[in-house]
């Protein structure tokens, strides 16, 4: 079995040839093991699964740090971002006018040089702070768009090329429901949402 077939049984509940093993790799480690290279989570991740000898799934934060409504503007949800550093934290502000009112957060990560696009993102300012935002976020997120969708099939297909039958690939996304929302609301007034 190759590694790709090897994941899939028994991701289907079979049993394989061996164990899979594959590794977490992401651009903390990789940016250590290929310095100064360019790091990718999907063609470099699949060269270090080469070099080693394992099962790779990879991991991509293509689709995961920001959803498609904090990429561009759109009709009713005009987009303005700014990126500053302060004392090795990269801090991103995302503002979003909408007819309503504007919205905005502030998101903030530690500078970590060639690894920094692998660390989460932590949150400064939430996007929706009372029920003026929770209602113009409602009223005016846009729906996702063609284009983001054609990317995401163009990217799953590249992917699938680069990996070929090293492995699989698990793309991140914009994670679920619940776990959005806390990204987007302070967890606390959140938890009181409902009641309220």
């Amino acid at each position: 079995m190759n590694s790709k077939e090897r994941l899939l049984e028994v991701l289907r509940g079979g049993i394989p040839d061996r164990v899979p093993v594959s590794l977490f790799v992401q651009e903390e480690y990789l940016s250590y093991f290929y310095p100064g290279k360019e790091i990718d989570r999907v063609k470099t991740a699949t060269e270090c699964a080469e070099y080693y000898g394992f099962d790779i799934i990879t991991k991509s934060k293509e689709f995961e740090p920001v959803p498609y409504f904090f990429k561009r503007s759109y009709p009713n949800w005009e987009l303005s971002e700014e990126t500053w550093e302060k004392d090795r934290i990269v801090y991103t502000r995302h503002q979003i006018r909408t007819p309503a009112k504007t919205l905005q957060e502030v998101i903030a990560v530690p500078d970590t040089d060639h690894g920094t696009a692998g660390v989460s993102a932590s949150v400064r300012e939430y996007l929706i702070k009372d029920e003026s935002d929770i209602e113009a976020f409602i009223k005016y997120v846009p729906d996702i768009d063609k284009d983001t969708l054609a990317h995401m099939k163009e990217f799953c297909d590249w992917s699938h090329r680069v990996i070929g039958d090293k492995g699989i690939a698990a793309p991140w996304m914009w994670s679920g429901v619940y776990n959005k929302a806390t990204e987007l609301r302070d967890i606390q007034e959140l938890m009181v949402d409902p009641y309220d």
